[in-house]
């Protein structure tokens, strides 16, 4: 059986588990009888849109579908009530009342015993079993001066200019804290990144294609 200890609130979650505990009963149930009418799995967009629908008053809805499918991930072997009940007296959720973890507890502990969540959260968890999971990326594009540099009295004055582009990729660290990394690039860079990017998709999808073929359904990150 998995230790309780392994079973936390991921950084990027805790605002939205926090305001789960702050719905009200009514939300809590739409929440729990939206997801638990789901047949097969969902992926994250789809399980999100469910809540948000739901519970319009639950903010940060993205971190509260990303703690639920990270929590069922790492307690597959323990009993739901107890991970519900580790998690709902956990200081990751801030100050809370009693009642607020009480109710936030019992609801937690329907959501992880509804089969569609539970296997959407294995599918999560296979595409999540790494070091670094994408988050975002940005392309930084600036212009810097070069200088003559022969020591004479127009030594400060610009001659020419360089082009750099900087890939700023953030992502998640293995505790689930969010991390950058940046890499220079010029023009023949960027072709050779959007090329790979291009066959990488053409694969992706030639792929999903092979499995409706063969009517095994798929786990999609970005399905609509």
């Amino acid at each position: 059986m998995a230790s309780l200890r392994a079973v936390d609130v991921p950084e990027p979650a805790r605002e939205g588990m926090r305001g789960f505990a702050l719905l009200d009963e009514r939300e809590i149930d739409a929440i729990v009888d939206s997801l638990d009418q789901s047949e097969g799995i969902l992926s994250p967009k789809m399980m999100e849109e469910r809540v948000r629908a739901a519970a319009p008053s639950l903010e940060d809805s993205t971190g509260f579908t990303i703690g639920l499918l990270t929590l069922v991930a790492q307690a597959e072997d323990v009993p739901t009530a107890a991970v519900a009940g580790a998690v709902g007296g956990s200081r990751d959720l801030g100050d809370l009342g009693e009642a607020e973890r009480e109710r936030f507890a019992s609801g937690l502990e329907r959501l992880l015993s509804i089969p569609c969540v539970r296997l959407s959260a294995k599918a999560w968890d296979l595409t999540t079993e790494y070091e670094h999971v994408f988050l975002t990326a940005r392309v930084l594009t600036d212009v810097r001066p070069v200088f003559k540099g022969d020591g004479g009295d127009d030594e400060a004055t610009p001659v020419a200019a360089v082009i750099v582009d900087t890939l700023k990729l953030d992502y998640y660290g293995p505790g689930g804290d969010v991390r950058s990394f940046h890499v220079a690039l010029d023009r023949d860079d960027l072709e050779t990144l959007e090329s790979a990017i291009k066959r990488g998709i053409s694969k992706t999808d030639k792929m999903r294609d092979f499995l409706a073929q063969a009517s095994l359904p798929s786990w999609n990150a970005d399905d609509d």
